[in-house]
């Protein structure tokens, strides 16, 4: 079962004490692209996006890369 808390790629990496290489490894990225992403300098598209949610049980969702406001 997906889990409905949601976070950025860089708070749930450093939970759970994951390299940007072991991750790029799980999502088929290179390290380079997932620690652009960790900074917020780029956005991973559509098919990356989906790898993310589905490697971090949804914990990571497309959402987490844009700055929105929170929904109460």
């Amino acid at each position: 079962m997906l889990k409905t808390k949601c976070c950025t790629l860089d708070e749930w990496m450093n939970d759970e004490g994951m390299t940007g290489r072991e991750f790029a490894e799980l999502v088929g990225a290179d390290q380079a692209t997932v620690s652009r992403w960790r900074r917020g300098l780029t956005t991973p598209g559509p098919e990356d996006m989906l790898r993310i949610y589905e490697v971090t049980g949804g914990e990571v969702d497309p959402n987490s890369f844009y700055d929105l406001p929170k929904v109460a």
